[in-house]
């Protein structure tokens, strides 16, 4: 996004009052004690607050809590390419230039359907909290409400719509409490996995695609979820009519959405549950974050947890012996989008080491998952993790 004309203007001219009056470095009060006619970031949910996302309790991270999971230990071991070991301490940055907003995936897997009614058991909801928000701590301050998710019983069910309703109310309610109370114009991501995923696809319709609020975002990981779609060859329209998916590197306001499957079983005719039953005419969205205009991509570091609170979550792949929560691949599995002829459009992962490599780790494939369509969801964030990482640090930058 660029300033142009007669706001390029106002923000050169404000900038050199500032410098002359001889003003300080505080954002949140750039001018103590003088009068400012700079225009506020839009915010529709200024000063909004949240009875129930006012509560402590109601957050898995958030600065100033007592307890932020997203800095819970997530240090890994490296296998290096002569399968000798080295630790990677996690190094979260001192002064964040900005958020990230995440929605945890699909957690509660009872086949009853219904909400998840005890949002207080923290135990299966910080197996994708770890591997997928906390990393993003090098980057940004982390925001993750816990929420009355649906569960995976209510997909399919008759009247799923009352529960996801009310699983979708309070992700809006916990994000217009984070634009209200914390925000303070600063820049801010979107981030979700599967369900998150959904629930932020549905805020995005509502609140960002016909609305200038779309202007403040730096990205949307809208990764795993059922339900992105473009037109054939496009990159906006669809799901949403003025978000388009990123093409580039510096690009902001834009999506990065995909659906992971090993390049040996890839997704079932028609694509399966993760495809969302897309209309005729469009494909389901696929943007490798190393690889934005095309092409396979080696992942430079891809992370897989050693301990799952859930076992069925559970990837330990990695020699014997490691006793961090991580174990760190780099340069060893790639990506590419394929595009089939019936529209879908999905990240086919492959093994790709370099001549000599000497790592033989454990399969990623889930011979169960596979056969329900699922593909490698649970990796969708582990596999081009540094990746994403390095994505996002670029469009941060990128933002004026």
């Amino acid at each position: 996004m660029r300033m142009k004309g007669t706001r390029s203007l106002v923000v050169v001219l404000f900038l050199a009052v500032v410098a002359a009056a001889g003003c300080g470095d505080d954002d949140d009060n750039l001018c103590a004690g003088s009068t400012s006619t700079a225009t506020p970031p839009f915010n529709p949910f200024a000063g909004y607050s949240s009875p129930t996302y006012s509560q402590d309790s109601m957050w898995l991270c958030r600065p100033g809590l007592a307890h932020d999971y997203c800095f819970d230990n997530i240090d890994a071991t490296e296998v290096l390419p002569d399968n000798s070991l080295q630790v990677v301490p996690r190094s979260p940055a001192a002064d964040p230039s900005f958020d990230c907003f995440y929605i945890y995936p699909t957690v509660n897997l009872s086949s009853v359907p219904g909400n998840d009614s005890n949002v207080s058991n923290l135990r299966y909801k910080l197996d994708p909290l770890l591997s997928q928000a906390a990393p993003f701590t090098r980057l940004c301050r982390v925001f993750a409400p816990l929420y009355r998710q649906v569960t995976l019983g209510t997909f399919g069910a008759p009247d799923a719509q009352q529960y996801l309703d009310i699983a979708y109310g309070d992700v809006l309610d916990a994000f217009k409490h984070y634009m209200g109370q914390f925000n303070n114009g600063r820049p801010f991501m979107l981030m979700g996995h599967s369900q998150g995923s959904m629930m932020l696809t549905r805020l995005m319709q509502e609140e960002f695609d016909n609305s200038p609020l779309r202007q403040r975002f730096v990205v949307a990981l809208l990764i795993g979820d059922a339900g992105l779609y473009t037109p054939a060859g496009k990159v906006v329209g669809g799901t949403f009519q003025n978000i388009p998916l990123c093409t580039q590197p510096t690009q902001t306001g834009c999506i990065i959405g995909y659906n992971s499957f090993s390049v040996d079983s890839p997704p079932p005719a028609g694509g399966g549950p993760l495809a969302g039953g897309f209309p005729a005419g469009m494909e389901t969205a696929c943007t490798n974050p190393g690889a934005l205009g095309g092409g396979k991509f080696r992942f430079t570091g891809s992370y897989f947890p050693n301990f799952a609170y859930d076992p069925l979550f559970g990837i330990n792949i990695g020699p014997a012996g490691i006793t961090t929560p991580f174990t760190l691949y780099r340069n060893y599995y790639a990506g590419e989008c394929i595009t089939r002829d019936d529209g879908v459009r999905y990240l086919a992962v492959s093994i790709d080491p370099d001549p000599g490599d000497e790592r033989t780790p454990n399969s990623i494939r889930n011979s169960a998952l596979e056969a329900m369509g699922f593909g490698l969801h649970l990796l969708d964030y582990n596999l081009p993790l540094d990746d994403l990482i390095a994505l996002v640090a670029r469009q941060a930058q990128a933002m004026p």
